[in-house]
């Protein structure tokens, strides 16, 4: 995990030679945080060419670790903590990191579950940091997902 901007960590994984019009991707995370499950789906992405960036929203959180976890429930009180307020700084965060890094690039967000909550909620509106959303098995359930 890297600090970015004092401002939230962040998981980042980058493709091989990446120049200023690589393409880009905030990763929204799943309800175990920033774990094995999203660093490795950043570092496909990474292979496939995008420069891919996971914020981490549970930050001064205290939450577990989701490596390894199986039962969402333990990571349920803090996915309840997040708010548009506290999550929306680190998305547009992970954005900005990513347009001053690749300045001739379109980016993306994508999320599963969760994170596909969040990218769904920033499929429109936010033409000023992205170009595409993608969604996998996001639900509007009663997780806040902000």
């Amino acid at each position: 995990m890297l600090p970015h901007a004092a401002v939230t960590m962040m998981y980042t994984a980058m493709p091989e030679n990446p120049g200023p019009a690589t393409p880009s991707i905030v990763l929204a995370m799943h309800v175990w945080g920033v774990d094995e499950n999203m660093r490795a789906c950043a570092r496909r992405f990474a292979d496939a060419g995008f420069a891919t960036i996971v914020p981490d929203l549970y930050e001064d959180m205290d939450a577990p670790d989701g490596d390894g976890e199986t039962d969402f429930r333990r990571f349920v009180p803090f996915a309840q903590k997040l708010t548009f307020e506290t999550v929306d700084p680190k998305i547009r965060a992970g954005a900005q990191w990513l347009r001053e890094r690749f300045p001739q690039s379109a980016a993306a967000i994508a999320g599963f579950c969760m994170g596909g909550i969040m990218a769904l909620k920033r499929a429109h509106g936010y033409r000023d940091l992205f170009s595409a959303a993608a969604v996998w098995y996001g639900a509007l359930n009663d997780v806040n997902a902000a």
